[in-house]
């Protein structure tokens, strides 16, 4: 997906940039095909209209004496997000735009001062005075700052325009100066508190122009438990990105110790340097563990002699799905041209938190009849592959050569046109095919 992001930082540090590609994707496209006048002027942008978050707070619950009770309860929210000596949440954040889904997820714990948090491309452990970042596609490798009041502090000092699209008590509870900032200060630009629920536990906060967000407050524990959304990137627009935040908050034991050992490890200057090695064209694909759908082992050499185009996806990545039925039926087109190239589906499902394998290969076979297509699924069986593959993005597209030798590895697309990947596998497996073209082109 970095063609989508404006930097590495972006693709790789800051988590909000789902927001950032939508604003880069989408934004851009309508001003170019709709125009702005000289004058400026409203940007229409063909997007699904959604109902206000405020719509459901009557007046009641916007009234000052109702505020000020959500301002009581925030308060209190603070404090047991502060009380907690442990703590763990799992945060599953969807973020629609033009009503395609995307999820990612982030996993934070804190216990005895040590934090670390957690997504797919991004591991920081704030430990022993020093925040560690370290890619888990390329885990020999960190980068170590001297910690500086904790780690979203730390790398606002160290990166600039650092920031998480979460409340700020989930990581770092001890800052408690304005509670509707570090409830919705990432995601919300200044944010004021407009109404509460008193009977859901419900927040309502606003922002500038029509940014809102609410907030549902367990009664029980007095942590989050989830929270809605509602971003307007673009003046004068209709055009606006939904998210929506699911919460399991706890207090139980961690199950192994915040730490971080260096030993066989490499330090190194720059978070750029922690990005796995990309394939290079001309060289064997190196040796992984994958499954094939019937549970055996799947060996790419054993395509020798045919030309093998693997492309890599997964359930959580709505948009590594999009090229899937394209590539579905070049693969139908291969078959009964009776071109000797073999497709595969190759879904990027770990098991997770300890679950066994079985059951990762039966939720991976699962997701893929859900899509409906005939190219065989393979399943890759441990994050090794991202680091030896270099995958540092999905969808990627790889097609290697009948000598096992790699042809081409294309990584991402373009979202409004998934289609051309075709193309460019196409030429790829024809010129493997016809090296006579290919010398003579």
């Amino acid at each position: 997906m970095s063609s989508h992001f404006k930097s590495v930082r972006f693709v790789w540090i800051t988590t909000i940039a789902a927001l950032g590609v939508a604003i880069a994707l989408v934004a851009p496209n309508a001003v170019a095909q709709q125009g702005v006048g000289a004058g400026g002027g409203r940007i229409d942008i063909d997007a699904p209209k959604l109902a206000p978050l405020d719509t459901n707070f009557t007046p009641e619950m916007r009234a000052a004496d109702a505020v000020k009770a959500g301002e009581e309860a925030l308060k209190r929210t603070a404090k047991a997000y502060r009380d907690a000596k442990t703590f763990q949440d799992t945060v599953a954040m969807r973020v629609s735009v033009q009503g395609q889904p995307d999820e990612m997820r982030f996993v934070i714990r804190r216990e005895d001062g040590a934090a670390m948090y957690e997504t797919e491309g991004m591991r920081v452990t704030a430990v022993g005075g020093e925040v560690i970042l370290v890619n888990p596609r390329a885990p020999n490798r960190f980068v170590a700052y001297r910690a500086q009041g904790g780690i979203t502090r730390t790398l606002v000092e160290e990166l600039g325009g650092f920031t998480l699209p979460l409340p700020t008590w989930l990581l770092e509870p001890a800052i408690a100066s304005d509670v509707v900032t570090e409830l919705a200060g990432a995601v919300v630009p200044e944010p004021k508190l407009a109404g509460f629920d008193a009977e859901k536990g419900r927040v309502l906060v606003v922002g500038t122009g029509r940014s809102m967000a609410t907030f549902d407050i367990d009664g029980r524990t007095g942590f989050l438990s989830g929270g809605r959304v509602q971003i307007a990137p673009v003046a004068d627009s209709d055009f606006v990105i939904e998210m929506s935040l699911s919460m399991q908050p706890s207090t139980a034991a961690l199950k192994e110790k915040i730490a971080f050992s260096k030993d066989g490890k490499d330090e190194v200057s720059g978070l750029d340097e922690l990005q796995p090695k990309p394939l290079e064209v001309g060289s064997e694909l190196p040796a992984v563990s994958i499954t094939a759908g019937d549970g055996l082992a799947f060996k790419p050499e054993s395509m020798r002699g045919k030309v093998l185009v693997l492309t890599l996806w997964a359930d959580w990545n709505r948009l590594s799905e999009r090229p899937l039925p394209h590539l579905d039926r070049f693969a139908k087109e291969m078959k009964t041209d009776g071109k000797p190239v073999e497709l595969r589906a190759l879904c990027m499902m770990y098991a997770l938190d300890g679950e066994e394998k079985g059951v990762t290969r039966r939720k991976a076979g699962e997701a893929w009849r859900k899509l409906g297509h005939e190219m065989p699924v393979l399943l890759a069986d441990s994050e090794e592959i991202s680091a030896a593959w270099g995958v540092s993005e999905l969808p990627t597209t790889i097609v290697i050569g009948p000598d096992g030798k790699i042809l081409a590895a294309h990584r991402g697309l373009d979202p409004q046109m998934p289609w051309k990947i075709v193309e460019q596998v196409r030429e790829a497996c024809l010129a493997a095919l016809d090296p006579v073209t290919k010398k003579d082109g």
